[in-house]
């Protein structure tokens, strides 16, 4: 029997709703991950109890009931919530997206077809060990992805779920099953249905993975519903990345590669966040920053932080713009540790400035900036009053 240890929380959850004389089970992603070795993060619940049943199960715990249409019960156990929900079949999925009702049922296989693919539909109790109605522990084995039943079925009820097969096969570095895949070609167009905030959190995360690029490019016909670029055209190899780069240099480097017009646009179009485009345009836009030069350095440590203005350097040397990259990298940690580069650094500051006009003190404080900065200067009190005083009397 394949076991694995779950968080006491969880085990809880379990044991009260079986001692209520119900089924529970974990389902999906858990099981998923423990498969592979991995760490589950996320556990979900499925049971045979009602969601009136639940709620009698766990009173006394606190609860959130907004997913009550559709059987889920979240329940916060030792300060974590878990959403707990009804075995069920889905009624005809109208929109292509969600059913127009559900019915709960008494049985668990009943509530694992229903499921989007294999891998996903496994489920797990203590005393029983893992239960696979549908293969997914040999398409694990086997790297595939692969949907449950018929696969273009599958897609009429949720067009998402094409989305989220490019994406597991990113995440997992997993072949799409033929059968599958090819669903997701003849089925595309259903993506038209889907609202495109959500088409754009799948994208994101579709291309956070570290195989993102090759399934962009091997899909770029479907993902044309998710966006306008011309994916298709991407010359960028996997190895062009590395697992930590985050969302926004993965997607401004497709952009650059294509060389695409419209970004900002085509971006808000998208739905993808105001601080997501930001970083993005500004990775595109400085592409040719010389940080070297210490003005620079400290104007983008003042815009950007150190964070940011790494991550400029660090695209700049994939696209061969910074030759010296980890020199230039050496001398922006060091001005943002010990140097200067910001006006609140000054050893002076507008209160200093009260015998000038104070529509010229903004730019005597900038120009000390500057001075100091290029080590014109100290950067100690009495040598910028000196100059103060200099410039008042110029």
């Amino acid at each position: 029997m394949n076991t694995f240890e779950l968080p006491s929380y969880i085990s809880l959850v379990l044991r009260k709703l079986n001692e209520a004389g119900e089924e529970a089970y974990i389902v999906g992603g858990a099981v998923r991950d423990h498969l592979l070795g991995k760490q589950p993060h996320d556990f979900d619940v499925a049971t045979s109890a009602l969601p009136e049943k639940t709620m009698e199960v766990f009173a006394g715990f606190n609860m959130y009931t907004n997913g009550m249409k559709h059987g889920t019960v979240g329940v916060i156990v030792d300060h974590q919530a878990v959403e707990i929900t009804t075995f069920r079949t889905d009624a005809e999925y109208l929109d292509n997206r969600h059913p127009d009702h559900v019915t709960f049922v008494r049985s668990l296989r009943e509530d694992i077809f229903r499921r989007d693919f294999t891998i996903n539909a496994m489920a797990y109790h203590p005393n029983i060990g893992i239960i696979d109605y549908v293969g997914g522990q040999e398409d694990l084995k086997h790297g595939i992805v692969r949907a449950i039943g018929e696969p273009k079925k599958r897609f009429e009820e949720d067009a998402l779920r094409i989305l989220r097969a490019l994406r597991f096969s990113a995440r997992l570095n997993f072949v799409i099953e033929e059968k599958t895949e090819a669903a997701l070609f003849s089925e595309r167009e259903l993506l038209k249905h889907i609202a495109q905030e959500r088409m754009s959190t799948e994208f994101t995360m579709l291309l956070k993975e570290k195989a993102g690029i090759a399934v962009v490019k091997k899909y770029a016909e479907i993902l044309k519903y998710a966006s306008d670029f011309p994916f298709e055209n991407l010359s960028l190899s996997d190895d062009f990345f590395e697992r930590e780069d985050s969302f926004a240099f993965r997607f401004a480097a497709a952009l650059y590669d294509l060389k695409a017009e419209g970004v900002k646009e085509e971006l808000k179009r998208m739905k993808l966040s105001k601080a997501e485009i930001t970083h993005i345009l500004y990775l595109l836009e400085e592409i040719r920053a010389d940080l070297s030069d210490p003005l620079i350095q400290a104007e983008h440590l003042r815009k950007h932080g150190l964070e940011g203005a790494a991550e400029l350097v660090e695209f700049q040397k994939r696209f061969g713009y910074c030759k010296e990259a980890e020199e230039v990298l050496s001398k922006l940690k060091e001005r943002f540790e010990n140097g200067i580069y910001s006006l609140g650094q000054l050893a002076v500051s507008g209160a200093d400035l009260t015998e000038i006009p104070p529509a010229k003190r903004a730019g005597i404080l900038e120009n000390l900036l500057d001075r100091v900065i290029l080590e014109e200067l100290p950067n100690k009190r009495e040598v910028l009053l000196e100059e103060i005083a200099k410039m008042k009397n110029a």
